[in-house]
């Protein structure tokens, strides 16, 4: 816009230079236009620049290492006017910063919630020759994910029988069971005759199982981008093949902000936990759990 700044100074100059040499009505009427032409379209544009809205447009999701394309969305009840700056990106989990511009494609090099803000943005008259800034909006968010790293599943261990207590079982058979008395709706088939004989009441056999503990996986979150790509990745790997093999598990995160504990046992909760990691602070140095025992460690061996 600066150019046109220029350009228009010049023609303003030749124009005032044609003046002086000719001395023609035709030659002042011309200056007269040519200098009363910013402030003739400043009036004409002054609506349309005071109504303009402007909001950022980017995708939700991007999968890591695929480009994602920002843009603007005007809103202005008026020919909408030139919009000319540029735009800030932060990766809330690396702290990586970028400066880009509107409709650019931004690489989305590491997995993070990239943060996307107005650097300077201004909306200008129709000629490009007076300009006003465009206040800040609410910030627009790309949850940048990691990719699946495949790495060893841990086995679930159980305690001793009855260690952890015991619990019901859904139908069927199990090796071991509790009697209780018979409850409308109970299997007449797992009824306990020889019990039932003996007491004069109805006695029931209820399968049980053991109760086991949680697999429990932990990490910090910290480490250089590339590391943090890595066990992120593998924490998506790994929760969707336990979660495929049906167990459900208990994630415990160090991060900048504290301790974080979840209990996940489905595809939404690993989804929402891994959002919530993806949007969170690094911590310095590895933690090292002394509470827990049995205990899985994601990228371990970074």
């Amino acid at each position: 816009m600066w150019g046109r700044r220029i350009a228009y100074l010049l023609i303003l100059g030749l124009c005032f230079l044609f003046y002086l040499l000719s001395q023609q009505w035709f030659s002042w009427f011309l200056l007269v236009f040519v200098a009363a032409l910013p402030w003739l379209s400043l009036l004409l544009s002054l609506p349309a620049m005071i109504t303009t809205r402007v909001s950022l447009i980017c995708p939700k999701e991007v999968r890591m290492g695929v480009p994602a394309r920002t843009n603007l969305k005007i809103d202005c009840p008026f020919p909408a006017p030139p919009i000319r700056g540029t735009i800030r990106l932060k990766n809330l989990l690396t702290g990586e910063r970028y400066v880009g511009l509107p409709g650019e494609y931004v690489p989305m090099t590491n997995c993070g919630v990239m943060d996307i803000t107005y650097n300077k943005l201004w909306v200008w008259d129709y000629l490009g020759l007076f300009r006003r800034g465009i206040s800040q909006t609410e910030p627009c968010r790309v949850i940048i994910l990691p990719k699946p790293m495949p790495c060893e599943v841990p086995t679930h261990q159980a305690g001793d029988a009855g260690k952890n207590g015991w619990k019901p079982k859904a139908g069927g058979f199990a090796e071991n069971h509790e009697l209780r008395l018979y409850r409308p709706g109970d299997e007449l088939r797992l009824i306990h005759h020889k019990m039932t004989a003996k007491t004069g009441k109805l006695i029931y056999r209820e399968p049980v199982v053991p109760m086991q503990e949680h697999l429990c996986l932990v990490m910090t979150l910290s480490g250089t981008p590339a590391q943090l790509n890595i066990k992120l990745g593998q924490l998506l790997w790994l929760g969707r093949e336990l979660l495929r093999r049906q167990m459900t598990f208990q994630l415990r995160c160090q991060t900048g902000t504290g301790l974080e504990i979840h209990t996940i046992s489905g595809e939404e909760a690993l989804e929402s936990v891994l959002h919530t990691l993806l949007g969170g602070t690094a911590t310095q140095g590895e933690w090292i759990p002394e509470d827990i025992s049995g205990y899985h460690r994601i990228g371990g061996d970074l």
